[in-house]
């Protein structure tokens, strides 16, 4: 009833923080409904999110980013590529939050890729608006987008996915965007490599220091257990336990 009454209210932000709250307790599919038939399309995706329905909700954030994109070529106004860029942020997090729920597999990768698909159809529609402002800021936003999606999905995947889908003569737009991509990859393969090897010799380093002091003798000095602080009863039969690191204990003492 609360949550119906909200809708009525027509309270978009009272919604979201209140499923945020309690949405638990609440009939997901139906209210999911409700959401889309109301177009609170957020909270439908929120709702979506949260049982792990990663599909619903990139294909009801898609639909919300291609009708910006609608709005923003019929209107030319460039004020709504902020719109378009928040939006496109909600559905990379829809993909990096599938990605800490589940496994990585085929169906979270497909998840990028519909949303490439979609970028790349907005740009290659933006290019005819004979709009500098509007074509440059998609062209980023699909190189940031292919900048998060290299964390997550392999390189080759990605160009594999490029080249087969878009063989045609405007698949040269993407090219800047892919050498730029490639050529921040191989700085990180260059980075990690050489934090590979500057790790691998600070272990070398430190287990052959370990060794050679391992290997050397210790002078200690029998005087008290350095577990319960008594002195070693001299003449006495009782063991003592001698660590390499030079403590020393009795062996009735339970460390």
């Amino acid at each position: 009833l609360h949550f119906d009454l909200l809708i009525k209210l027509n309270k978009k932000e009272e919604i979201l923080k209140n499923l945020q709250k309690r949405y638990i307790y609440y009939p997901i599919e139906e209210c999911i409904k409700k959401c889309i038939d109301n177009n609170i399309i957020d909270c439908a995706i929120f709702l979506s999110k949260s049982t792990g329905d990663y599909a619903k909700a990139m294909e009801l954030a898609l639909s919300e980013l291609k009708k910006i994109f609608e709005e923003l070529y019929a209107s030319k106004d460039e004020s709504l590529i902020i719109k378009f860029k928040e939006q496109l942020e909600l559905c990379i997090d829809i993909c990096e939050s599938s990605h800490d729920q589940t496994s990585f597999d085929k169906q979270n990768d497909n998840l990028w890729f519909e949303i490439l698909k979609t970028m790349y159809d907005c740009f290659n529609k933006s290019s005819a608006l004979n709009n500098k402002n509007i074509s440059d800021a998609i062209s980023e936003q699909i190189e940031s987008l292919l900048k998060k999606m290299c964390l997550y999905v392999k390189m080759k995947e990605i160009l594999e996915f490029v080249i087969l889908n878009y063989q045609d003569s405007k698949y040269i737009e993407f090219k800047n965007l892919i050498i730029k991509i490639l050529q921040s990859f191989l700085r990180y393969t260059k980075v990690l490599g050489s934090a590979k090897v500057l790790l691998s010799n600070s272990i070398i380093y430190n287990a052959k220091s370990f060794y050679k002091v391992r290997g050397e003798g210790r002078l200690v000095t029998l005087e008290k257990c350095d577990w319960c602080r008594r002195k070693f009863a001299k003449g006495s039969n009782e063991k003592i336990i001698l660590f390499q690191c030079g403590h020393k204990i009795h062996s009735t003492c339970n460390y």
